[in-house]
């Protein structure tokens, strides 16, 4: 476990030098969701459900504010490790594996994502003063986006075997913004999609499961344990893919 603490204290040291600059991204962030989407649309859109849509699109914006850093860091610090320079290599040269190197991005998305659901939380309800949002819920919206963030770690994880070069990296994070933002009926209800393509998503579509949690904590409804149980499970095929493939590129070097 030792090489795991090193790496992480190293990635802090990163952190605190460009505090201000990583603070600033997760106050903005969610302001500009909140300005740019949901207050547009708060005006054009009504739920089925009768809610406010306020209580539609702030879980929204937890969501999509959290799972942006969860996919996006280990492809962040990957690249800048693996394909910026010879870092990760260094480290292989030492008592450090890629176990180690792994459970390290995991760990460190896993706080940061964390750290975003809070700022985005304080962010959202100080800029929606009628929504009402109880301990009880809060205590819930923190478990219910652990599966959640687990799973697009180990998803960004995946995919930075493959993604190189800063323009992959952009067109990753807008096809991921836009997929999580428009695709599966978070900021626009689902009811407002074709019928075909609702039928879809509300059968299949595994990650529109997980943002639909935060609305029934909402309506204080029962969350099916089958969902987050189901994300740990894809979470960890995705971990021992990721082994594999890193296996795989380490045996060429």
């Amino acid at each position: 476990m030792e090489p795991i603490f090193i790496l992480i204290k190293r990635e802090l040291l990163i952190f605190k030098k460009y505090f201000v600059s990583y603070l600033f991204f997760m106050f903005i962030f969610p302001i500009i969701l909140y300005l740019f989407l949901v207050t547009p649309f708060h005006n054009l859109l009504q739920p089925s459900s009768g809610m406010n849509y306020l209580y539609h699109g702030l879980p929204a914006i937890l969501f999509l504010s959290t799972l942006i850093i969860s996919f996006g860091f280990p492809l962040i610090i990957s690249q800048r490790d693996r394909y910026q320079s010879d870092y990760f290599y260094y480290l292989l040269s030492l008592n450090i594996n890629n176990y180690h190197y792994s459970v390290y991005i995991i760990l460190m998305s896993l706080l940061l994502s964390y750290i975003q659901f809070i700022v985005s939380l304080i962010i959202v309800h100080q800029l929606s003063g009628s929504i009402l949002i109880t301990w009880n819920q809060i205590f819930y919206f923190l478990l219910v986006i652990f599966p959640s963030s687990l799973l697009f770690t180990l998803l960004g994880l995946v995919f930075s075997n493959f993604i190189k070069k800063t323009y992959s990296l952009i067109m990753s994070f807008i096809f991921m913004f836009l997929f999580l933002a428009f695709g599966i009926g978070s900021f626009i209800p689902i009811e407002y999609f074709p019928g075909n393509y609702k039928d879809f998503t509300e059968s299949y579509n595994f990650i529109f499961h997980l943002y639909y949690m935060f609305i029934k904590i909402f309506q204080n409804e029962n969350i099916h344990l089958g969902i987050p149980i189901s994300a740990f499970f894809i979470s960890v095929l995705l971990y021992i893919l990721n082994l594999a493939i890193s296996l795989k590129k380490m045996s060429k070097y």
